[in-house]
Protein backbone atom coordinates (compact mmCIF):
# COMPACT_ATOMS: atom_id res chain seq x y z
CA UNK A 1 0.00 0.00 0.00
CA UNK A 2 1.27 3.31 -0.77
CA UNK A 3 1.84 6.01 1.69
CA UNK A 4 -0.12 9.29 2.17
CA UNK A 5 2.12 11.41 2.96
CA UNK A 6 6.02 11.44 1.79
CA UNK A 7 9.00 13.63 3.24
CA UNK A 8 12.36 14.31 1.25
CA UNK A 9 15.12 16.29 1.17
CA UNK A 10 17.15 17.36 -2.41
CA UNK A 11 18.62 20.09 -3.87
CA UNK A 12 16.31 22.65 -5.31
CA UNK A 13 16.87 21.80 -8.94
CA UNK A 14 19.77 24.06 -10.47
CA UNK A 15 21.17 25.21 -7.22
CA UNK A 16 22.92 24.52 -4.11
CA UNK A 17 20.43 24.76 -1.84
CA UNK A 18 18.47 21.56 0.23
CA UNK A 19 14.91 21.79 0.35
CA UNK A 20 12.54 19.73 2.24
CA UNK A 21 9.64 18.68 0.42
CA UNK A 22 6.84 17.59 2.11
CA UNK A 23 3.46 15.95 -0.20
CA UNK A 24 0.30 14.23 0.53
CA UNK A 25 -3.50 14.39 -0.37
CA UNK A 26 -3.00 17.18 -2.78
CA UNK A 27 -0.50 18.64 -0.85
CA UNK A 28 2.83 19.67 -1.49
CA UNK A 29 4.76 22.01 0.98
CA UNK A 30 8.82 22.63 0.41
CA UNK A 31 11.18 24.95 2.83
CA UNK A 32 14.62 25.89 2.49
CA UNK A 33 16.03 25.69 5.64
CA UNK A 34 19.44 27.59 4.57
CA UNK A 35 17.21 30.40 3.80
CA UNK A 36 15.92 31.45 7.16
CA UNK A 37 14.11 28.37 7.74
CA UNK A 38 11.23 29.68 4.45
CA UNK A 39 8.66 27.45 3.83
CA UNK A 40 8.54 28.98 0.22
CA UNK A 41 5.84 27.66 -1.22
CA UNK A 42 2.46 25.38 -0.66
CA UNK A 43 0.54 23.98 -3.41
CA UNK A 44 -3.09 22.66 -2.77
CA UNK A 45 -4.57 20.66 -5.82
CA UNK A 46 -2.59 22.29 -7.91
CA UNK A 47 -2.88 25.83 -7.14
CA UNK A 48 0.29 28.03 -5.56
CA UNK A 49 -1.40 29.80 -2.25
CA UNK A 50 1.97 31.88 -1.29
CA UNK A 51 3.92 33.81 -2.83
CA UNK A 52 6.86 32.06 -3.80
CA UNK A 53 10.52 33.67 -4.82
CA UNK A 54 11.39 34.83 -8.10
CA UNK A 55 15.32 34.33 -6.88
CA UNK A 56 16.97 32.61 -4.19
CA UNK A 57 19.73 35.53 -3.80
CA UNK A 58 19.71 36.98 -0.67
CA UNK A 59 18.05 36.13 2.40
CA UNK A 60 14.50 34.31 3.40
CA UNK A 61 12.26 37.29 3.20
CA UNK A 62 9.55 38.83 1.02
CA UNK A 63 7.91 35.43 -0.20
CA UNK A 64 6.46 31.98 1.36
CA UNK A 65 6.90 32.22 5.40
CA UNK A 66 9.93 34.52 6.85
CA UNK A 67 10.49 33.70 10.55
CA UNK A 68 10.60 36.36 12.65
CA UNK A 69 12.22 36.13 15.83
CA UNK A 70 13.68 36.87 18.91
CA UNK A 71 11.15 40.06 18.10
CA UNK A 72 8.69 40.47 15.26
CA UNK A 73 8.11 43.68 13.51
CA UNK A 74 9.35 46.66 14.86
CA UNK A 75 11.61 48.01 17.57
CA UNK A 76 12.32 51.60 17.83
CA UNK A 77 15.96 52.47 16.80
CA UNK A 78 16.37 48.69 17.25
CA UNK A 79 16.98 49.79 20.77
CA UNK A 80 15.14 48.27 24.25
CA UNK A 81 15.51 48.09 27.49
CA UNK A 82 15.57 44.56 30.29
CA UNK A 83 15.85 44.02 33.83
CA UNK A 84 17.74 47.73 33.92
CA UNK A 85 20.04 46.86 30.85
CA UNK A 86 19.93 48.29 27.57
CA UNK A 87 20.40 46.26 24.33
CA UNK A 88 20.87 47.85 20.92
CA UNK A 89 20.19 45.00 18.39
CA UNK A 90 23.02 45.88 15.55
CA UNK A 91 23.86 43.31 13.03
CA UNK A 92 26.58 43.76 10.09
CA UNK A 93 27.20 47.13 11.00
CA UNK A 94 23.14 48.12 10.82
CA UNK A 95 20.85 49.00 13.76
CA UNK A 96 18.13 46.25 12.64
CA UNK A 97 15.00 47.41 13.19
CA UNK A 98 12.69 45.20 11.06
CA UNK A 99 11.71 41.40 11.40
CA UNK A 100 14.02 39.97 13.64
CA UNK A 101 17.46 38.51 13.10
CA UNK A 102 17.09 34.66 11.84
CA UNK A 103 15.59 35.34 8.10
CA UNK A 104 18.89 35.36 6.70
CA UNK A 105 20.22 32.72 8.84
CA UNK A 106 20.33 29.13 8.32
CA UNK A 107 18.41 26.42 10.00
CA UNK A 108 19.62 23.02 11.30
CA UNK A 109 17.74 20.14 9.76
CA UNK A 110 16.52 18.14 12.90
CA UNK A 111 13.92 15.37 11.51
CA UNK A 112 12.10 14.85 8.54
CA UNK A 113 9.46 12.17 8.83
CA UNK A 114 6.30 10.87 7.26
CA UNK A 115 3.60 8.60 8.30
CA UNK A 116 0.40 7.24 7.39
CA UNK A 117 -1.79 10.94 8.56
CA UNK A 118 0.84 13.62 7.99
CA UNK A 119 4.50 14.66 7.03
CA UNK A 120 6.72 17.12 8.78
CA UNK A 121 10.33 18.66 9.18
CA UNK A 122 11.51 20.05 12.44
CA UNK A 123 14.59 22.41 12.00
CA UNK A 124 15.85 24.90 14.68
CA UNK A 125 18.43 27.66 15.27
CA UNK A 126 20.45 28.47 18.47
CA UNK A 127 21.88 31.59 19.56
CA UNK A 128 24.67 29.74 21.62
CA UNK A 129 27.50 31.81 23.75
CA UNK A 130 30.08 32.58 21.58
CA UNK A 131 28.45 33.10 18.47
CA UNK A 132 27.71 35.65 16.12
CA UNK A 133 23.57 35.39 16.94
CA UNK A 134 24.04 35.88 20.92
CA UNK A 135 26.62 38.45 20.39
CA UNK A 136 23.65 40.60 18.28
CA UNK A 137 21.03 39.13 20.96
CA UNK A 138 22.57 37.73 23.62
CA UNK A 139 20.30 36.06 25.37
CA UNK A 140 21.20 32.14 24.71
CA UNK A 141 17.44 30.86 23.34
CA UNK A 142 16.92 27.85 20.59
CA UNK A 143 14.28 28.12 18.51
CA UNK A 144 12.28 24.99 16.89
CA UNK A 145 9.88 25.13 14.30
CA UNK A 146 7.73 22.46 13.24
CA UNK A 147 6.27 22.36 9.67
CA UNK A 148 3.97 19.56 9.09
CA UNK A 149 0.91 18.81 6.51
CA UNK A 150 -1.87 16.48 7.04
CA UNK A 151 -5.63 16.25 6.63
CA UNK A 152 -6.04 19.58 8.22
CA UNK A 153 -3.84 21.17 6.29
CA UNK A 154 -0.48 22.79 7.16
CA UNK A 155 0.66 23.21 10.70
CA UNK A 156 3.71 25.32 12.46
CA UNK A 157 4.41 24.30 15.82
CA UNK A 158 7.34 26.34 17.46
CA UNK A 159 8.70 26.55 20.31
CA UNK A 160 11.42 28.73 22.30
CA UNK A 161 13.77 27.28 25.35
CA UNK A 162 15.73 29.56 27.09
CA UNK A 163 18.65 27.71 27.96
CA UNK A 164 20.21 30.32 29.65
CA UNK A 165 20.78 31.01 33.28
CA UNK A 166 18.98 34.36 33.10
CA UNK A 167 15.50 35.39 32.57
CA UNK A 168 15.23 36.18 28.25
CA UNK A 169 12.67 38.29 26.59
CA UNK A 170 11.49 36.99 22.94
CA UNK A 171 8.51 37.79 20.45
CA UNK A 172 7.93 35.30 17.52
CA UNK A 173 5.73 35.36 14.15
CA UNK A 174 5.59 34.68 10.59
CA UNK A 175 5.23 37.35 7.74
CA UNK A 176 3.23 35.30 5.40
CA UNK A 177 2.92 36.32 2.18
CA UNK A 178 -0.22 35.09 0.57
CA UNK A 179 -0.54 34.49 -3.51
CA UNK A 180 -2.85 36.37 -5.71
CA UNK A 181 -5.04 33.88 -6.72
CA UNK A 182 -7.78 35.90 -8.39
CA UNK A 183 -7.11 39.60 -9.38
CA UNK A 184 -7.30 42.12 -5.98
CA UNK A 185 -11.30 42.84 -6.95
CA UNK A 186 -12.03 39.25 -6.73
CA UNK A 187 -10.28 38.58 -3.58
CA UNK A 188 -11.93 39.14 -0.27
CA UNK A 189 -10.04 39.45 3.65
CA UNK A 190 -12.09 38.84 6.62
CA UNK A 191 -10.37 39.23 9.89
CA UNK A 192 -12.86 38.67 13.06
CA UNK A 193 -11.53 41.61 15.31
CA UNK A 194 -12.26 45.44 15.22
CA UNK A 195 -9.44 46.18 17.64
CA UNK A 196 -6.29 48.11 15.76
CA UNK A 197 -3.00 50.19 17.37
CA UNK A 198 -2.64 53.91 16.40
CA UNK A 199 0.33 53.97 14.53
CA UNK A 200 2.79 57.20 13.93
CA UNK A 201 5.22 56.92 11.15
CA UNK A 202 4.86 53.20 11.03
CA UNK A 203 4.91 52.94 14.91
CA UNK A 204 2.32 52.52 17.76
CA UNK A 205 1.10 55.43 19.71
CA UNK A 206 -0.10 52.94 22.38
CA UNK A 207 -3.80 53.57 21.68
CA UNK A 208 -5.73 50.78 20.50
CA UNK A 209 -8.61 51.73 18.43
CA UNK A 210 -12.25 50.09 17.59
CA UNK A 211 -12.72 50.03 13.84
CA UNK A 212 -16.09 49.60 13.72
CA UNK A 213 -18.10 51.33 10.77
CA UNK A 214 -14.59 52.43 9.60
CA UNK A 215 -12.78 51.71 6.52
CA UNK A 216 -10.42 49.29 8.42
CA UNK A 217 -13.31 47.15 9.60
CA UNK A 218 -12.35 43.75 8.10
CA UNK A 219 -14.94 41.80 10.45
CA UNK A 220 -17.61 41.42 7.69
CA UNK A 221 -14.61 41.09 4.66
CA UNK A 222 -13.04 43.94 2.70
CA UNK A 223 -12.16 43.29 -1.16
CA UNK A 224 -8.57 43.48 -1.92
CA UNK A 225 -8.45 46.44 -4.28
CA UNK A 226 -10.16 48.65 -1.19
CA UNK A 227 -6.96 47.46 1.20
CA UNK A 228 -3.98 49.95 1.56
CA UNK A 229 -2.97 48.57 5.11
CA UNK A 230 0.09 48.17 7.24
CA UNK A 231 -1.52 48.14 10.32
CA UNK A 232 -1.11 46.22 13.69
CA UNK A 233 -4.65 44.34 14.97
CA UNK A 234 -4.56 43.20 18.44
CA UNK A 235 -7.42 40.91 20.50
CA UNK A 236 -6.84 37.17 18.75
CA UNK A 237 -6.49 34.23 20.00
CA UNK A 238 -6.90 30.46 19.01
CA UNK A 239 -11.18 30.55 18.64
CA UNK A 240 -10.78 33.46 16.35
CA UNK A 241 -10.54 32.80 11.92
CA UNK A 242 -8.87 35.00 10.03
CA UNK A 243 -9.74 34.52 6.05
CA UNK A 244 -8.84 34.67 2.43
CA UNK A 245 -11.35 34.18 -0.21
CA UNK A 246 -10.54 33.55 -3.47
CA UNK A 247 -14.35 34.33 -5.50
CA UNK A 248 -13.39 33.69 -8.78
CA UNK A 249 -12.00 31.05 -8.66
CA UNK A 250 -13.41 29.40 -5.40
CA UNK A 251 -11.20 29.02 -2.91
CA UNK A 252 -10.84 29.82 0.35
CA UNK A 253 -7.84 29.76 3.25
CA UNK A 254 -8.44 30.34 7.35
CA UNK A 255 -5.77 31.09 9.06
CA UNK A 256 -5.16 30.55 12.70
CA UNK A 257 -2.84 30.70 15.64
CA UNK A 258 -2.22 30.00 19.47
CA UNK A 259 -3.43 32.15 21.92
CA UNK A 260 -0.29 34.10 22.22
CA UNK A 261 -0.38 35.23 19.02
CA UNK A 262 -2.32 37.73 19.96
CA UNK A 263 -1.42 40.44 17.37
CA UNK A 264 -1.61 40.24 13.68
CA UNK A 265 -0.13 42.78 10.95
CA UNK A 266 -1.75 43.12 8.09
CA UNK A 267 0.07 44.62 4.87
CA UNK A 268 -1.72 45.02 1.47
CA UNK A 269 -0.02 47.44 -0.58
CA UNK A 270 -1.80 48.54 -3.94
CA UNK A 271 1.51 48.94 -6.37
CA UNK A 272 3.20 45.88 -4.65
CA UNK A 273 3.05 43.72 -7.81
CA UNK A 274 3.84 40.02 -5.55
CA UNK A 275 1.49 38.55 -2.80
CA UNK A 276 0.00 40.42 -0.18
CA UNK A 277 0.42 39.39 4.10
CA UNK A 278 -1.49 38.50 6.99
CA UNK A 279 1.60 38.06 9.52
CA UNK A 280 0.54 36.39 12.93
CA UNK A 281 2.82 37.82 15.73
CA UNK A 282 3.06 37.36 19.53
CA UNK A 283 4.49 40.89 20.45
CA UNK A 284 2.84 44.16 19.47
CA UNK A 285 5.03 46.64 17.46
CA UNK A 286 7.98 48.04 19.94
CA UNK A 287 6.34 45.36 22.30
CA UNK A 288 10.17 45.13 24.05
CA UNK A 289 9.77 48.83 25.10
CA UNK A 290 6.14 48.57 25.74
CA UNK A 291 7.51 46.29 28.40
CA UNK A 292 10.02 48.16 29.72
CA UNK A 293 7.72 51.13 30.29
CA UNK A 294 5.30 48.60 32.15
CA UNK A 295 3.18 48.06 29.37
CA UNK A 296 3.54 44.11 29.58
CA UNK A 297 -0.23 43.09 28.40
CA UNK A 298 0.15 45.81 25.83
CA UNK A 299 3.44 44.93 24.83
CA UNK A 300 3.17 41.33 25.04
CA UNK A 301 6.52 40.20 24.78
CA UNK A 302 7.28 36.28 26.40
CA UNK A 303 9.91 36.84 29.50
CA UNK A 304 11.23 33.06 30.02
CA UNK A 305 12.83 32.10 33.06
CA UNK A 306 16.24 30.17 32.64
CA UNK A 307 15.51 26.99 31.53
CA UNK A 308 11.89 28.02 30.43
CA UNK A 309 9.90 26.42 27.50
CA UNK A 310 7.12 28.43 25.28
CA UNK A 311 5.28 26.54 22.90
CA UNK A 312 2.81 28.03 19.85
CA UNK A 313 1.28 27.02 16.61
CA UNK A 314 -0.07 28.22 13.53
CA UNK A 315 -2.35 26.65 11.29
CA UNK A 316 -3.35 27.40 7.32
CA UNK A 317 -6.43 25.24 6.29
CA UNK A 318 -7.45 25.81 2.22
CA UNK A 319 -10.73 24.71 0.82
CA UNK A 320 -13.50 25.61 -1.58
CA UNK A 321 -16.22 28.33 -0.75
CA UNK A 322 -20.11 26.92 -1.11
Amino acid sequence: MCAKYTAKTEMIPGLEIEQIVLEGEGQVAKLAPAKGGNLFSYVVDGAEMLETPASFDGPGTGYGFPVMFPYANRIVDATFQFKDKKYQVVKNGVPKVLHGIVNDEAFTVEDVCACEDKASATISIEFAPGGVLYTIFPFYLKLYMTYSISKDGLRLDWAVENKDSKEAPFGFGVHTFFNKLDPVTDTYVTVPNRLMMETDNCYPTRKMLDTQGTSWDLSEGKCLAEMNFDNLFGGFDSTKVSTIEYRKSGRKLELRASDDMKYMVIFTPPMRAGGFCLENQTNATDGFNMLAQGKKDMGNVIVLPAGGRHEGWITLQAGYLK
